[in-house]
């Protein structure tokens, strides 16, 4: 049975990921033109750490392992967290045959590709968990999620285990070597969407909300990790999911106050289907588990308090309908802001090819406005000279999302993302910027050492603290002169920090 409910998945995202191949970054940009980077005099005080001048156009794509379990709980339409996986492994060879897929907090449900659900044996025909199904872990009910610009039919999952962790956390190192899963954290009795192999286009992997939501995740961009598998290099910012009391969970010095939007969840359910439900009188997931009330399905998403919006005199200030998105590795601005803040749609700086976890693709504009803000108690995040993409995008709320938050705002920066929901708290991101050996110019500095920096250093070649203009950021070793030994950390670090773009 097909449901009529459209579960709501942002998973707005420039690159193409695909079952078979999760490429991070591939961002199709036409018409790019040359960034106006504010440069101020070396000499001057060093920048607010929480200001950045022109983030990328797209950002870091955050990448984890996952694994299935058949445990579920008869009659009972709530997820439960647990620290390992719990219950048999559906996948015969679990340390080899486990997945990898977008962290991805704008998407309301998990949904598996079905290369990957093939992977973890979920088409398994060994027994029938229901009457009308041939399969062990799957229900006969289809749902439809709606991505930016499209949809797309699973298949639904019985309530069973999926469970989630870092790359890193999984790797031993030695090539070859089986995975460790057992540091793995996640729900079971849970429900979740899967690929049904009806057509061309596979949908990608995701590790939606309900997950983020019960734990946190740190995503460490200071310490990026590569996984050899399969002949693929999977290259991804360091994810580390957690117990939300863990001590050893680090503590990030800007807090960025999140809500859910809809409010008031309260626990993580599927919705359940009523037709079977008055046949058999027992309970089965018509759509995959979402964040909700009461057992009804409010899809609630992670959204930013306040967003305010400048650009040539004009202003959009105290927007509240911004989701953060860690699926998102681009910008959003729907299009009524866009003409608040003065933007020519006839006229756009760049072009983006949008592509969405249902295979739809379109091209959108793209601007730079000058301002983008994110009022915190404390020291605000201020990013200027900020890419933006103009596209409406339905909200789960209602509407169209005012933007979405993406990840190319926070390439220079340590997340923390605190769920909250199962100590009944408010979520929150907390963010700390770090900084990269020879990391030299811009003065807002990017997080990238290429010519920028190089510019500068040859600027300040074989000067010293005593001459006029000393740039000290030349000055990598601190010995008090700007020579060959500075040089040498320079090309030791050279394009640190890219993203590659391909």
């Amino acid at each position: 049975m097909k449901s009529s409910i459209v579960l709501y998945i942002a998973a707005l995202t420039a690159a193409a990921v695909t079952a078979s191949s999760i490429k991070t970054g591939e961002i199709k940009v036409y018409n790019e033109p040359v960034t106006k980077s504010i440069m101020k005099s070396q000499t001057a005080a060093e920048p607010p750490a929480n200001t950045i001048d022109s983030p990328p156009i797209g950002g870091f794509v955050p990448l984890v392992a996952l694994t299935t379990t058949d445990a579920g709980i008869e009659d009972e339409m709530t997820a439960s967290p647990a620290s390992s996986p719990y219950g048999n492994y559906t996948a015969p060879n679990p340390s080899e045959d486990f997945a990898i897929g977008l962290f991805d907090t704008g998407a309301s449900v998990s949904i598996i590709s079905y290369e990957n659900s093939v992977l973890l044996n979920l088409f398994d025909t060994s027994h029938s968990m229901y009457p009308d199904s041939n399969y062990s872990y799957l229900t006969p009910n289809v749902m439809q999620i709606t991505g930016a610009n499209g949809t797309v039919d699973l298949g639904v999952t019985a309530p069973i285990g999926l469970f989630v962790q870092g790359l890193a956390a999984i790797d031993d190192q030695s090539p070859g070597s089986p995975a460790d899963l057992s540091s793995m954290m996640g729900l079971y009795n849970l429900s979740f969407g899967v690929g049904l192999g009806y057509t061309e286009f596979d949908n990608p992997t995701a590790i939606g909300c309900p997950i983020a939501a019960c734990y946190t995740t740190v995503i460490d961009n200071e310490n990026r990790i590569a996984l050899q598998r399969d002949g693929q290099t999977y290259s991804t910012p360091d994810v580390t999911i957690y117990q939300g009391w863990e001590s050893q969970i680090p503590d990030y010095s800007t807090a960025v106050p999140l809500r859910y939007n809809p409010a008031g969840s309260t626990d993580v359910s599927y919705f359940y289907d009523m037709d079977y439900l008055m046949n058999e009188l027992m309970y089965r997931p018509q759509v995959g588990s979402t964040l909700s009330l009461s057992y009804v399905p409010q899809q609630s998403l992670f959204f930013l308090e306040y967003v305010n919006l400048e650009n040539n005199g004009n202003e959009a200030t105290e927007k509240t309908q911004f989701m953060f998105d860690t699926g998102a590795q681009v910008t959003v601005i729907k299009s009524a802001l866009a003409a608040l803040l003065g933007l020519d749609g006839s006229n756009p700086d760049f072009e983006v090819e949008i592509k969405d976890a249902t295979g739809g693709s379109e091209m959108a504009p793209g601007f730079y406005i000058d301002r983008l803000e994110i009022p915190i108690f404390g020291e605000w995040f201020i990013a200027t000279n900020v890419p933006v993409v103009v596209y409406d995008i339905a909200s789960p709320a209602g509407g169209n999302l005012d933007g979405i938050i993406g990840t190319n705002l926070f390439t220079q920066f340590n997340l923390k993302i605190y769920g909250g929901l199962l100590d009944y708290s408010n979520p929150s991101l907390e963010i700390e910027r770090f900084y990269r050996t020879a990391d030299i110019a811009p003065y807002y500095l990017d997080g990238v050492i290429d010519n920028k920096d190089f510019a500068a250093f040859a600027a300040a070649w074989n000067t010293t603290a005593a001459d006029a203009g000393w740039n000290s950021r030349c000055d990598i070793n601190q010995d008090g002169t700007v020579d060959v030994y500075d040089l040498m950390i320079l090309t030791d670090n050279w394009l640190e920090g890219y993203l590659p773009q391909e």
